[in-house]
């Protein structure tokens, strides 16, 4: 397997997790319910990890997909651009997560306030990592660029009547 392999294919943990995580724990909190909360915590640790994986297998992935037709050099350096500081906030969220569980099993205080940052710094980095998304479909997705025109092509069905 080679880096655009694993690229594409942990690429949209990052964001539909922490949508779902993040949605989890809004609900965890809100309803004080406090094995939600912890269990959100280790699936918080667990996508920032993925990341750290989406993350290194880029540029090994940009090399491989410049070297094909049609691809618009701008695009991979926009949502490597992107990729870069979004990188480095879900791993905040991965941080404040662990450091959540810490305090959680040592008793310790602070507790409410790791909660709360932990699931603000979360739903930043979900909207962040959703418009990286976007950036990197935008590179092979030639659909979802405003600028491209798309018309309709004749197909095989219509030539034959």
């Amino acid at each position: 397997m080679d880096p655009a392999h694993i690229h594409l294919l942990l690429n949209h943990f990052p964001i539909v997790g922490l949508l779902i995580v993040s949605s989890i724990l809004a609900y965890g909190t809100f309803r004080k319910k406090q094995e939600v909360i912890t269990i959100s915590m280790y699936f918080l640790v667990i996508i920032a990890l993925i990341t750290i994986v989406v993350y290194l297998t880029g540029d090994g992935t940009a090399h491989i997909v410049k070297m094909l037709p049609g691809i618009n050099k701008t695009d991979i350096h926009n949502h490597d651009e992107a990729a870069d500081s979004l990188f480095w906030l879900v791993e905040l969220t991965g941080i404040l997560a662990l450091a959540y569980i810490y305090v959680d099993y040592k008793k310790m205080k602070y507790t409410t306030f790791l909660i709360r940052a932990t699931l603000l710094v979360s739903i930043i980095s979900f909207i962040g990592m959703a418009y990286v998304g976007y950036l990197g479909g935008k590179i092979m997705h030639k659909e979802i660029d405003s600028n491209t025109i798309i018309t309709p092509t004749t197909t095989q069905q219509d030539s034959i009547k």
